[in-house]
């Protein structure tokens, strides 16, 4: 039993390594990107991406209201950052 467990959780994390994108990151500006400043920004991003900030404002209904995923949180921050993902 703790065998077929161990493998069902070997198999979940390389699918899941498998499907990963991973974006490359450019300055808005044009100036080189700094690998310690870019770590710093990606976890800022992340940390602020994970925070619960989608209360609805009873009070303003014209307002259409949306929750964005993680990822629209943290590649708004990027940008906010001075970062754009490079294609």
């Amino acid at each position: 039993m703790i065998r077929a467990v161990l493998i069902l959780a070997c198999c979940t994390v390389v699918g899941a390594c498998a499907t990963e994108q991973k974006v490359v990151w450019t300055r808005a500006d044009g100036r080189p990107v700094v690998q310690a400043l870019l770590e710093i920004d990606q976890t800022d991003c992340r940390d602020e991406g994970q925070k619960k900030t989608d209360f609805l404002d009873v009070s303003d209904k014209a307002k259409p209201q949306r929750a964005q995923s993680n990822a629209d949180k943290f590649a708004a921050c990027m940008v906010e950052h001075g970062y754009m993902a490079a294609k």
